[in-house]
């Protein structure tokens, strides 16, 4: 297999290895996000030899064969090439779109790694489920929906929901189920693929909501740092320059901040609803909405989180920063394109 779970999880990385592509030399490469957001191809990465990366139009200047610009590999790269993110699930709405194959349809799922960390983000899910469906029948005030929980397998979020709990009534169950089935307008056997579906919709919300976090912690610290900076120093108080492309950024970041907190939001309370009152029509609106706005969040999340990772990477102990360089991180690597981030995503 030539890509990682990393690979898997990440919003700006796509192994080249899954796409169906007819020049050899690429499988093991990658399409990458560079600290400008454009897409290049890495030919090779490694601590020692660093990140080797060509532009999609200088692909011929490598492979003989791909100085046709009508070569399949260069149509197909080119393609690729204008998708704001690459994580799972932008990618199967884009690559449907683009009606693009793929080799191994697994790529287009989380790791099982990364289902484990964000089984915490799935609880209210489950806890939904299990308290619409399995709960026998009410008891008392400590223990609502009577259920006998037993311990949860981390490692397997989605994992069959019988050895999740014990129900006490098995016939009551089962007609909590047939009565779930009708409220969606589906067979009975066909519900445990609504709940697959079900799951991985809230796993997605869950995905990005993770994302958000992890890189929201990193422009806070930098935020801190160039705040500092400046407030110390004479000479970048008056560099009206310098001040400007501060404004910008935080700009560009408050707005995609506002933007994915809504959508969180919004997803929060339309499922809070679904739960409350079954319908069909409830679920077909909660799958719209998630599934319109997966290629925008992943297309914020990963411009900012591309940019996050360059921060992270020339400014390993932020705290002893040189202003010098930091301001000229700021002006170039972390400026360039970032006004975009949330308008062309």
């Amino acid at each position: 297999m030539l890509y990682s779970e990393r690979d898997m999880d990440s919003l700006h990385v796509l192994p080249l290895a899954v796409m169906p592509l007819q020049t050899g030399g690429l499988q093991g490469a990658s399409l990458v996000k560079n600290s400008k957001l454009s897409s290049v191809i890495e030919l090779f990465s490694g601590e020692q030899t660093g990140s080797g990366q060509i532009e999609i139009s200088d692909l011929g200047l490598q492979f003989e064969a791909l100085q046709d610009r009508r070569h399949p590999d260069v149509s197909l790269l080119s393609k690729l090439g204008q998708l704001r993110s690459y994580d799972v699930y932008s990618l199967r709405i884009t690559l449907r779109e683009e009606r693009i194959p793929i080799k191994n349809q697994e790529f287009l799922r989380l790791s099982q790694t990364k289902q484990a960390e964000l089984a915490q983000f799935m609880q209210r899910f489950t806890q939904s489920l299990l308290q619409k469906t399995f709960a026998p029948t009410p008891v008392h005030d400590d223990n609502e929906f009577g259920l006998e929980l037993v311990e949860i397998n981390q490692n397997d979020a989605a994992g069959d929901l019988s050895a999740l709990i014990n129900p006490s009534d098995p016939g009551i169950v089962y007609a909590k189920l047939e009565d779930l089935s009708q409220r969606l307008e589906i067979r009975l056997d066909d519900l445990p693929k609504f709940l697959e579906d079900f799951a991985d919709i809230n796993l997605s919300i869950a995905y990005y909501d993770n994302c958000f976090d992890q890189v929201m912690k990193d422009f806070d610290e930098f935020t801190a740092v160039v705040s500092r900076l400046i407030g110390s120093n004479e000479t970048f108080r008056r560099n009206q320059e310098l001040i400007q492309k501060c404004d910008q950024i935080d700009y560009a970041m408050s707005s995609a901040k506002t933007f994915i907190q809504e959508q969180l939001m919004l997803f929060d309370i339309q499922t809070r609803d679904f739960w409350k009152d079954v319908t069909a029509d409830r679920f077909r609106d909660i799958e719209k909405m998630a599934k319109a706005n997966h290629t925008k969040l992943g297309g914020i999340l990963c411009g900012i989180t591309v940019k996050m990772n360059s921060w992270r990477t020339k400014f390993p102990a932020p705290k002893k920063a040189s202003p010098t360089r930091v301001a000229e991180f700021v002006m170039s690597e972390l400026g360039e394109g970032i006004g975009n981030i949330f308008d062309a995503a």
